[in-house]
């Protein structure tokens, strides 16, 4: 498969709660979406690569930050790779975060997410395959 150069950008949404910081990568032209939904760290640099490396791959690539209600990313200041003397503070900063989340939230939020990527120009409407 070829590698397509992608644009990437960051952004913010307007959610029914607030406003989501986001990132999206994409390549030219029209693509299948994805909805890439970060890990407990939330949104970083390692993310926005992986979220770029897939783009390149024929894809829109759309990265919102789960944790907006509670702050913008980054939402752990820990350098990464973790050590294994930074572990106790990711521990405890994680676990605060975790605990905050609230599934019917994010229920809410996949829909905002979702009316998102429907308006994109670049996502190519109907089934990836």
């Amino acid at each position: 498969m070829n590698i397509k150069t992608t644009k990437s950008r960051h952004f913010d949404l307007r959610t029914a709660d607030g406003i989501c910081d986001c990132f999206v990568a994409y390549p030219e032209g029209q693509h299948p979406a994805v909805l890439f939904y970060m890990d407990g760290f939330g949104p970083r640099p390692w993310l926005f690569q992986m979220v770029k490396k897939l783009a390149s791959h024929g894809y829109f690539v759309f990265l919102p930050n789960s944790f907006y209600r509670i702050k913008r990313a980054p939402m752990v200041n820990l350098p990464f790779p973790l050590k294994v003397e930074d572990l106790p503070k990711a521990r405890e900063t994680l676990m605060s975060l975790v605990r905050s989340f609230n599934h019917q939230d994010a229920m809410r939020d996949a829909g905002a997410y979702l009316d998102f990527l429907a308006k994109q120009p670049e996502v190519r409407p109907g089934p990836a395959w």
